[in-house]
């Protein structure tokens, strides 16, 4: 009679880097299959193997450096593995960094499955000349190791027997790791009223729920409240137990926990470790010297980020109009046979698929962007230099909820001169931590984007430009020069119109004198201009040719300023929808320094922010049958009343600006959610308005220049940056 064959459940774990999906590959051979955890688009592969008429059934854990709850894959890895409940767990160990691997065989430990310890990679350790007891290594483990060399097969069938074994055995792992009296003393006492609920001790093992919820872990603690009638007794009775271990020890227990895990490893790997005396130290020890150097690892890595910047983004985007012309070649035969544009008026079937195909080639635009960058990012990953990189900034990024990792996607999308947004939020894909991925997306966005590149030239011409012709009519050589540098030209107008209106206003010759008097004292080089250059000093009569020519040159710009402050304004694109719209919210924008022109400019370049000039220069045409002048020359003859704080209000608001419609989507797919990308859309939107609002409505207040307004913005920021690095937050132990 043939023995009916029994099918065990096993789950496949190890950290990142540790040959784990090598082994899964090794035993399941071709029977694999791909699937999603649910819920999440983190991959499931399972498979199946047979041996002396047993079924085992393989699950592939995500790699994790331990069982938190800090990052998606540990949730994941724990969730199985505490709902799953597999026969057996089988540990993937990167022998040559054992002691580094034991932090996560400890956790699997305290979670009372039995555990085969896979040793794997052991030739990479004989080149390190290391020698590992196995045997000695599974006494202190209270599991059986079985040593592999994944890429060649090595130790494949000893490991299947090894996993048929301990599940034929159904022992929990013996295993038990001394936290010390002082803590010890408490987990017995979590681990008593732990077992006086039935439905808590029936579900999860004691021990290590114990432990977590003494590291203040919050899915312990849910998982407590969720499952039992006393859960809030419990997490009270927790919450003493770790104040008292604070009050006395003066640490948490997560950091005292963390640290003890590292000890035992040490001593664990130094009894069953032994070393030749004369070690040749490897490539990757070589270069992990230099490149993680105290002093020489952040020049490395800031050479690296730009090499990647320059290679990805800057040659990439010279690559584009070579690709262009294939994909506008596309664009005009879909055009080609569609109804033509006079077939019927604005036909639905042109414009439709026509709006598709446009937004579809855009994103195609940035194909050689995507291969580059990818092929460098591959680099760096099987190089290692990329958790070389989150090892280095992660000390800083995390007191802003980001992560190492988050600097490469940031400088993708525009951290230095100009970027794209839409390959910054592709690049967090490799991001491991969750959290960190999704703020590290949330803010890819408002990095600086190379399409707001012309806009920002364009204002700062605008602004710049009256000051430039000003000064070229009075000369260079002329001493009165230097009063108008920076936003003193803006200066001189206010006092200019002060003075003309005080003038007008004083009746009677010692009225008038009052008034000079009062303006001589108030700013004496501006007073010598608005008299022409003739003035007395010490009883004499001075004349100044610098000083009247400079009035002269003034009043001339002056004159053209109420001139076109008089003329009507150009009603062209009033009466379009675009145009009702920005007039509608123009009662509000004007408190950011933004007029109706500028809010149709805005609105247009949420599509593509080069929409934004090509905008402005629909908007500010010249009159029939008047030369068409440079957008700046047209702009300036119509905003006459703009100062440098418009400029900057509007430049801040742009960097602020929601991402273009291509990113959006990016959005979308990364992080799988509509909400986030809404929220991706509304939250810059709104983050510009209260900054614009603060520079343009703050600064005319308090009389600040543009370049006044512009370093308090900066230094308030910077200040602001500090003290959100200051908020504390629950330490992630790992």
């Amino acid at each position: 009679m043939k023995k009916e064959s029994s099918k065990k459940l096993v789950a496949v774990a190890g950290q990142p880097n540790s040959g784990k999906s090598t082994i899964f590959n090794i035993l399941t051979g071709a029977r694999q299959h791909v699937a999603n955890y649910p819920g999440v688009t983190v991959e499931k592969k399972t498979g199946s193997y047979h041996l002396k008429g047993d079924s085992i059934e393989l699950v592939d854990l995500p790699g994790t450096y331990s069982l938190t709850s800090y990052t998606q894959e540990e949730r994941i890895a724990r969730d199985f593995l505490l709902n799953e409940k597999p026969a057996v767990v089988v540990d993937v160990v990167d022998a040559s960094n054992l002691e580094r691997n034991l932090y996560l065989t400890f956790q699997l430990a305290e979670m009372d499955i039995p555990l085969v310890i896979n040793l794997n990679m052991m030739d990479v350790a004989e080149k390190r000349g290391m020698n590992i007891d196995a045997e000695k290594l599974g006494q202190q483990l209270g599991a059986s190791v079985v040593p592999t060399v994944g890429n060649r097969g090595k130790g494949k069938n000893e490991l299947k027997e090894a996993v048929r074994a301990t599940s034929k055995e159904g022992q929990s792992n013996q295993f038990r790791l001394d936290y010390g009296e002082a803590l010890e003393t408490h987990l017995m006492s979590l681990e008593e009223i732990l077992s006086d609920d039935k439905t808590l001790s029936g579900r999860y093992p004691l021990r290590w729920l114990a432990v977590k919820l003494m590291e203040n872990d919050t899915e312990a603690q849910r998982l407590v409240k969720e499952n039992s009638s006393d859960g809030n007794k419990i997490l009270n009775f927790a919450e003493e137990k770790r104040k008292s271990y604070i009050s006395t020890q003066k640490k948490p227990p997560e950091k005292a926990i963390a640290q003890l895990r590292y000890q035992a490893a040490q001593n664990i790997a130094e009894a069953s470790v032994t070393r030749k005396k004369e070690i040749k130290r490897s490539l990757t020890d070589r270069f992990d010297q230099i490149a993680c150097n105290r002093f020489l690892g952040p020049i490395i890595l800031v050479a690296t980020i730009y090499l990647i910047y320059e290679l990805a983004i800057v040659q990439g985007y010279n690559i584009t109009p070579y690709t262009w012309p294939f994909l506008a070649g596309f664009r005009d035969f879909i055009a080609s046979i569609l109804p033509s544009e006079g077939f019927i008026f604005d036909p639905f079937f042109r414009s439709m698929p026509l709006w598709v195909v446009n937004g579809t080639i855009a994103v195609l635009n940035y194909i050689p962007i995507f291969l580059i960058l990818f092929a460098l990012i591959a680099i760096l990953e099987d190089t290692g230099y990329m958790a070389r990189m989150a090892f280095i900034l992660d000390r800083v990024f995390r007191y802003f909820g980001l992560h190492g990792q988050s600097v490469l996607p940031m400088v993708i999308g525009g951290l230095y001169v100009g970027g794209c947004a839409i390959p910054g939020v592709l690049a967090t894909r490799g991001m491991k931590d969750e959290k960190a991925r999704m703020a590290t997306i949330m803010i890819v966005p408002l990095m600086n984007c190379l399409a707001k590149i012309p806009f920002y030239v364009l204002m700062i011409g605008q602004a710049d430009q009256a000051q430039q012709t000003f000064l070229k009519r009075i000369g260079k050589d002329n001493p009165y020069a230097p009063l108008f540098a920076s936003d003193k030209l803006m200066e001189f107008a206010q006092y200019w119109g002060d003075y003309k209106k005080a003038k007008m206003g004083a009746k009677g010759k010692e009225a008038k004198e009052v008034v000079d008097q009062g303006f001589r004292k108030k700013n004496f080089e501006f007073f010598k201009i608005v008299k022409k250059g003739k003035y007395k000093s010490e009883g004499k009569v001075i004349k100044d040719k610098y000083a009247k020519k400079v009035y002269t040159a003034y009043k001339k710009l002056d004159k053209k300023r109420n001139k076109l402050r008089r003329e009507d304004r150009e009603e062209t694109i009033v009466g379009s929808y675009m145009g009702r719209a920005g007039r509608f919210i123009e009662p509000f924008t004007r408190w950011a320094g933004f007029n109706w022109r500028v809010n149709i400019a805005l609105m247009s370049s949420f599509a593509a922010k080069e929409s934004s000039v090509a905008t402005l220069g629909g908007i500010y045409q010249s009159p029939p049958g008047e030369k068409e002048g440079a957008l700046e020359e047209r702009m300036r003859e119509k905003e006459v009343g703009w100062t440098a704080l418009h400029v900057l209000a509007i430049m801040l608001f742009m960097a602020m600006y929601p991402p273009c419609i291509p990113t959006l989507l990016m959005v979308r797919l990364e992080t799988g959610s509509t909400k986030w990308m809404l929220f991706a859309t509304f939250y810059p939107i709104v983050l510009g308005l209260i900054i614009s609002i603060l520079v343009f409505t703050g600064g005319s207040l308090l009389g600040l220049s543009g370049m006044q307004a512009m370093i308090t913005f900066y230094v308030l920021a910077l200040i602001f940056l500090v003290l959100m690095g200051f908020i504390k937050r629950e330490p992630e132990l790992t």
